[in-house]
């Protein structure tokens, strides 16, 4: 319901990060030996951390674009070990060969024994230097995979938001051209017998869908607003049916300000309207939306007189149309396993109930 905060710099560039602090972790264990070797002038050591470290930035940079095309199913499976150890084998010739290269600007390793015989020091700067990137490939697989899950559940919050987004738009979509169809029937109706009336109802009938208009791509609203829609479509109602219809609203206290999803009561209350009269046994038909708190909720709930015909769940009619299931689909969307949704009759009323956490 409310907007996801804004990645930071270090989010939105994960790799920068991770090979810095590895790197710099690496420098770290690369002079380690410095305390218990003989002294060692600080430009030449800083020479030779210094182009130690950037080459093998660069080839474990070489490394992670490779890893990173890899897909998900490589990464998760035994063909990832087969992709890091000979990488990490051939970055590490390449970084030696990088560090030949580069020996006579920066030196060899000043931290050397003595004694080393000759050529040992390339052994021994391969072995490591395959060990380091080991670790290091094993780490950044392990980054890129907490990221692609972290990304592949943004695009999936996204996803739900604009599958919401969608079936609002579908609701508006019905709305307009249904009720516009039976509203317009009854001004014409009035026209003759109550010139007032109409007049009264086509203004109604422009706020209700300029506000619905208004409320196009917000994400939430709230309960003030979303009844005073639904009182907005109520009236035109009432000037419709007139004394078949007869309405009362119930809000409890301190409730009218709190964050609800946009559209939620509408098709609840105009499924009571439409399914109600057609299955009242009595009229008039009442209809009684409540808004109450109950154990730390919010509850709307729609009750209507009459009964549900032709049921094939217990909790949902086979007349009820695309507008209730949608509300069933949205708050599980919106408030998975946080928010509970029933359709019953009971003691000849039909009650549409939803609980849903309060969001202020």
């Amino acid at each position: 319901m409310l907007d996801a905060p804004t990645p930071g710099w270090a989010q939105r560039h994960p790799l920068v990060v991770f090979q810095t602090v590895i790197w710099a972790l690496m420098a770290t264990l690369a002079v380690l030996p410095a305390p218990v070797s003989p002294p060692v002038p600080f430009g030449r050591a800083a020479s030779w951390v210094l182009s130690w470290s950037l080459s093998g930035v660069f080839w474990s940079s070489v490394m992670a674009a490779l890893f990173a095309r890899l897909p998900d199913r490589a990464l998760r499976s035994f063909r990832a070990v087969l992709t890091i150890v000979p990488s990490a084998l051939l970055a590490s010739s390449l970084w030696l060969g990088t560090m030949w290269l580069l020996e006579p600007i920066a030196g060899k390793e000043p931290w050397l024994p003595p004694s080393l015989p000759p050529g040992r020091e390339y052994a021994l700067a391969f072995l490591r230097g395959s060990m380091l990137l080991l670790v290091c490939s094993g780490l950044f697989l392990v980054n890129l995979l907490s990221t692609r899950v972290q990304r592949e559940r943004e695009h999936s919050l996204e996803a739900r938001a604009m599958a919401d987004q969608a079936q609002v738009q579908l609701l508006r979509s019905q709305l307009n051209p249904h009720f516009l169809f039976n509203a317009l029937n009854s001004v014409v109706a009035l026209i003759a017998e109550n010139p007032s009336g109409a007049r009264s109802m086509v203004r109604d009938i422009a706020t209700l869908l300029r506000r619905s208009l208004d409320t196009d791509g917000l994400k939430d609203t709230t309960v003030k607003e979303e009844l005073e829609f639904v009182q907005l479509y109520l009236k035109c109602e009432q000037t419709r049916f007139e004394d078949k219809l007869r309405v009362t609203l119930d809000v409890g206290e301190g409730l009218e300000a709190l964050r609800v999803p946009p559209m939620l009561l509408h098709p609840l209350v105009e499924n009571a309207v439409k399914h109600g009269l057609e299955n009242a046994t009595t009229l008039p038909l009442v209809v009684q939306i409540a808004v109450k708190r109950e154990a730390g909720q919010l509850v709307f709930e729609v009750d209507n007189t009459g009964t549900l015909q032709g049921r094939r769940d217990p909790l949902l009619p086979a007349t009820t149309g695309i507008g209730v299931r949608n509300v069933r689909s949205r708050l599980e969307h919106l408030f998975p396993g946080r928010h509970a949704f029933e359709l019953f009759e009971r003691e000849g009323h039909v009650i549409a109930r939803v609980a849903l956490p309060e969001v202020t």
